[in-house]
């Protein structure tokens, strides 16, 4: 029982280390469509180090947005970064694109 217990705790932490790898990634990449994506207020107080119950502290104290999708809050991520103190500048988003200028800008 103990080792189920184990196993279990270290999926969850592997689970959030997953998470916190991604948002990573979003942050490097410095597109704000990466960047503007709607989070939980779990996935959110992960990403700011905070409990849920602070996150909805700051959403109270308006320091923090909450949108609701469906009637379910979610929190973007560039309000996140922007309460971090994080600058986001808005990149141009590239156009479509035609295969071939997909395949020559992975290689550039």
């Amino acid at each position: 029982m103990q080792a189920l217990d184990t196993l279990n705790d270290i999926e969850h932490c592997l689970d959030a280390l997953k998470r916190k790898v991604e948002l990573i990634r979003a942050d490097i990449t410095g597109s704000l469509y990466s960047v503007d994506v709607l989070m939980t207020r779990k996935e959110a107080g992960d990403y700011i180090g905070r409990t849920v119950q602070s996150v909805d502290r700051l959403c109270r104290e308006h320091k923090i947005k909450k949108v609701y999708v469906n009637g379910m809050p979610r929190i973007r991520k560039s309000d996140l970064l922007y309460f971090k103190g994080v600058e986001i500048t808005e990149t141009k988003q590239p156009g479509p694109q035609s295969e071939l200028e997909h395949i020559i800008q992975r290689f550039k």
